[in-house]
């Protein structure tokens, strides 16, 4: 099995548990708010220990060294900022869409459609070469997601 494919069947079964758990708090928890902001403050605990490790512990294998941190460019910096706000108002949007009774197999259905823009934007920005498998693919995705949307 190729990496990437063993990868993404990890990511498969991270997106299960996380949207499993979101429609569960979003369904009995009141103020979604309040267990969204303290998602953020814990995985914000993981990721300064987890940093804290890194510096500490010698180099490591995925990320380099403390250098690499520290040579982290002002343009790279923005996009952190940039990914950072995305994955806040994405998780937020998903937890409005559970709280106003939303199903998530239909929230997640009609948001995946991102991946058609990612991949035209890719071809065009990446040079990545659409193909008419892909084609096909993108508009079974946009059916499928529709089918599964409309009540």
């Amino acid at each position: 099995m190729e990496k990437w494919l063993y990868y993404s069947i990890i990511l498969i079964i991270i997106y299960i548990i996380w949207t499993i758990v979101f429609e569960y708090v979003a369904k009995k928890h009141t103020n979604c708010f309040c267990v969204t902001l303290f998602t953020y403050i814990f995985a914000g605990i993981i990721c300064i220990v987890l940093l804290y490790n890194h510096i500490y512990g010698g180099k490591c294998k995925h990320f380099g060294n403390l250098g690499d941190i520290k040579d982290i460019s002002k343009p790279v910096l923005l996009f952190i900022l940039i990914l950072s706000i995305c994955i806040i108002i994405s998780n937020r949007m998903w937890m409005n869409g559970l709280s106003n009774g939303g199903n998530s197999g239909y929230i997640g259905s009609v948001s995946n459609l991102y991946i058609i823009f990612v991949t035209v934007i890719s071809a065009y920005m990446f040079k990545n070469k659409i193909k008419r498998e892909h084609i096909a693919g993108i508009l079974l995705v946009t059916v499928g997601a529709f089918l599964i949307a409309k009540k």
